[in-house]
């Protein structure tokens, strides 16, 4: 069925993400999101780099904006966040794969 291909094609992606974060451990969220892209690129996702504002929480609970960089992929007619550099508290060392909602960020345009 539509949805077990598209569960699929996310968990691709994620295996992809982890890869990456296992070669690059020490990598910038820029570097990862290029290798990321690149990787799902050749499995024969669409993606697009976006470029924006996280919204992060800091060791010490303060929120906080971060600039940062990440890559996405399309499944199934939708856009989702597809990194290995995930930096928030909540859910730091985690690999994201989740869907690009609006309200996740303050995104400038890449």
């Amino acid at each position: 069925s539509n949805g077990e291909d598209e569960q699929n094609q996310l968990q691709k992606a994620k295996n992809i993400a982890i890869s990456v974060k296992e070669s690059q451990p020490e990598a910038r969220c820029q570097d990862h999101a290029e290798e990321v892209a690149n990787r799902l690129e050749t499995a024969g996702f669409n993606t697009r780099i976006i470029r924006g504002f996280l919204k992060d929480i800091a060791s010490d609970d303060t929120p906080r904006a971060g600039l940062h960089v990440w890559a996405e992929a399309l499944v199934d007619g939708q856009w989702h966040r597809v990194e290995p550099s995930a930096s928030s508290k909540q859910n730091a060392g985690d690999v994201v794969v989740s869907p690009d909602t609006p309200d996740s960020y303050n995104r400038s345009q890449a």
